[in-house]
């Protein structure tokens, strides 16, 4: 009887070693998803970006503010560029309202319009210039640089507060822009109907020679096409436009 008892101990011994055993494993286990567990890193800019290479990225946009998807280009003029509008193929409606300006619309991956609140507080936190790249359906290219970028708020119309000096081979369509009220259709902060007439959202000054944002069609002279005049000083439509914004002083 003795023997037996103590062959029934020692198995349940066994079986208490075993199920400790389990329960260090689980709790190691456990432990490495925990630690390996991590929020997406992001970043205040995307000259801080650290690889360099083009692609999606969060971006900071100011404190106690969610960061916000974006796409870095980095092997234009050294790179660190947020792409903020971008149009290569015509499938993203960009004749919309007040609120998809604001907002945003699209796809990171295709078309989109990163939105005007984020390109407000991007700018408004730090010094920032202008890219614009265009095309026409001939394949010829050309840009306009602006040495300062920034929009204002909502309250003020997210109104073109700085563009600065322009460089480019696109000529300078956005000469007068300088200041004015984005508009769109249901919110004409012109003073007029351009953002109908034009069929997109802009910074509209007596309709503009930019309209980038206007519909994509292959045609010439037409008053209402995707165009910047001043490229080839005719509003033939356009098949590619980015436009870029880049922090200024990054490394300071």
């Amino acid at each position: 009887m003795e023997e037996r008892s103590l062959a029934r101990e020692e198995i349940l011994h066994n079986k208490l070693d075993a199920i400790l055993n389990i329960l260090i494993a689980l709790e190691s286990n456990t432990s490495g998803i925990m630690r390996g567990s991590k929020t997406p890193e992001h970043f205040s800019s995307c000259l801080k970006e650290p690889t360099k290479q083009s692609g999606t990225y969060l971006i900071e946009l100011g404190q106690n503010k969610q960061p916000v998807k974006v796409n870095c280009e980095q092997n234009v003029e050294g790179g660190g560029w947020i792409v903020f509008q971008y149009r290569y193929n015509g499938k993203e409606n960009f004749f919309r309202n007040w609120s998809d300006y604001r907002d945003g619309f699209g796809d990171l991956n295709g078309e989109y319009w990163l939105g005007l609140e984020n390109i407000h507080q991007i700018t408004a936190a730090r010094p920032h210039e202008l890219m614009v790249e265009i095309k026409d359906f001939h394949g010829n290219y050309g840009y306009a640089h602006y040495d300062e970028f920034e929009i204002g708020n909502e309250s003020e119309g997210y109104n073109l507060k700085k563009l600065g000096e322009f460089q480019g081979s696109a000529g300078d369509a956005m000469d007068s822009n300088r200041g004015e009220k984005f508009s769109t259709a249901d919110r004409p902060n012109d003073a007029g109907t351009c953002a109908v007439i034009k069929k997109g959202g802009w910074w509209y000054d007596d309709c503009s020679y930019a309209n980038i944002n206007g519909p994509y069609m292959n045609v010439k002279n037409a008053w209402g096409a995707m165009s910047w005049y001043n490229f080839h000083n005719d509003y033939r439509g356009l098949s590619y436009s980015r436009m870029m914004m880049r922090e200024l002083n990054g490394d300071e």
